[in-house]
């Protein structure tokens, strides 16, 4: 990913932590709407990503 791609792909992942955030800590939280949903989306896919990069092997690291 090029360097401003990343820079852009950060700012998204913030911007749908935020919304999230937002909405969990509403004293009456609303209906989920597209902008939620999209946001867990993004998220889900981070996770995956990260769960990916912690279960790969390291460095020097072997299987047995």
């Amino acid at each position: 990913m090029a360097e401003t791609d990343l820079r852009q792909h950060n700012k998204l992942v913030d911007r749908a932590v935020r919304i999230l955030w937002d909405w969990c800590h509403e004293t009456k939280p609303r209906l989920l709407n597209t902008e939620h949903a999209m946001a867990m989306g993004l998220l889900q896919g981070e996770l995956m990503r990260l769960r990916e990069l912690l279960a790969a092997p390291t460095e020097g690291e072997t299987d047995g």
